[in-house]
């Protein structure tokens, strides 16, 4: 990212101005090499409601995480778990790190069951 900006200060751009809104998905070249730029990482919380699972399909037809109208959770993944018969807060990220972070047990990360 800084190198393009670098680039695009020393006027070797093909673009017609900093305001210029670019495409998501364009293609970005510099010094003709294509580069693809990291999408920053997701996070969603979402409140799960009682009678659905916390995975996202399930053999048995059981209402679950797939469930949801919703595309940017096709990218993500849920961090931990709630029993099929409980409510709560469930996170979502496309952050493995993060998501490794959060729920291996050596980062005392505090999790709260009321």
């Amino acid at each position: 990212k800084k190198r393009v900006f670098q680039e695009i200060d020393s006027e070797m751009q093909c673009i017609s101005g900093p305001k210029q809104k670019i495409p998501m998905d364009a293609a970005l070249f510099v010094d003709g090499k294509k580069e693809v730029p990291k999408l920053p990482p997701l996070l969603r919380v979402f409140h799960k409601p009682k009678w659905m699972l916390s995975v996202m399909n399930d053999s048995k037809g059981r209402s679950n995480l797939s469930d949801l109208d919703d595309k940017r959770i096709s990218m993500m993944h849920p961090v931990g778990r709630l029993d099929y018969d409980s409510s709560g807060l469930l996170l979502f990220s496309s952050d493995g790190k993060l998501t490794q972070k959060l729920l291996h047990p050596s980062n005392e990360v505090e999790k709260e069951y009321v």
